[in-house]
């Protein structure tokens, strides 16, 4: 039951950050398509490490090979948000995920 709550208060969370990037102009999101894409992150940034260690659980366990970064640097997860930001926006994200995604 706790983890309910959390879950719960995470989409919360997520949906008053997208709420506060459309009013701040960065996201055109249609308030019938918010709950949906925040459920989506929730789900995303609730289970990525565990989705990690079972795509390859021999490096996860590895010492030192640990992949966390990887998906710590992947949440929430650009691809959800990308569709709704607006292009300054999403150049802006562009930028900021390049880095990563070369490596």
């Amino acid at each position: 039951m706790h983890f309910q709550f959390v879950l719960k208060n995470k989409g919360r969370a997520v949906q008053a950050v997208l709420g506060g990037l459309a009013r701040g102009s960065a996201v055109k999101i249609d308030a019938r398509e918010a709950e949906p894409v925040a459920t989506a992150m929730v789900v995303v940034l609730t289970y990525w490490l565990s989705y990690e260690y079972v795509c390859n659980p021999r490096k996860a366990l590895e010492p030192g090979k640990r992949r966390g970064g990887t998906g710590a640097r992947r949440l929430p997860r650009a691809e959800l948000l990308m569709p709704y930001l607006e292009p300054p926006a999403r150049d802006h994200l562009h930028g900021l995920v390049a880095p990563y995604r070369q490596r």
